[in-house]
């Protein structure tokens, strides 16, 4: 998705639902502020590719998909010193 393929979406649609490109929606009118809408695309941005990511990786889900961490306890005291 492009940065303005991006702005057209936010300036265009309204979602049924509240999700997380309505906020984004919301946040992009709220301001005139031009820094703070380029941010605004960028997480939008950001967001389109975290779902379609998310999509893919429930595509190949499977139950055995992941395993319990047999070394949890080291890797808890590696990360923060704790048994």
């Amino acid at each position: 998705m492009t940065r303005d393929e991006a702005e057209a979406q936010l300036i265009g649609r309204t979602a049924v639902l509240r999700n997380i490109c309505e906020v984004h929606r919301e946040i992009y009118h709220a301001t005139k502020d031009e820094q703070i809408r380029q941010l605004v695309i960028d997480a939008y941005i950001m967001g389109k590719k975290m779902d379609a990511k998310l999509r893919s990786y429930k595509e190949n889900w499977d139950a055995g998909m992941f395993e319990k961490n047999k070394d949890y306890g080291t890797d808890l005291f590696n990360r923060i010193g704790v048994k």
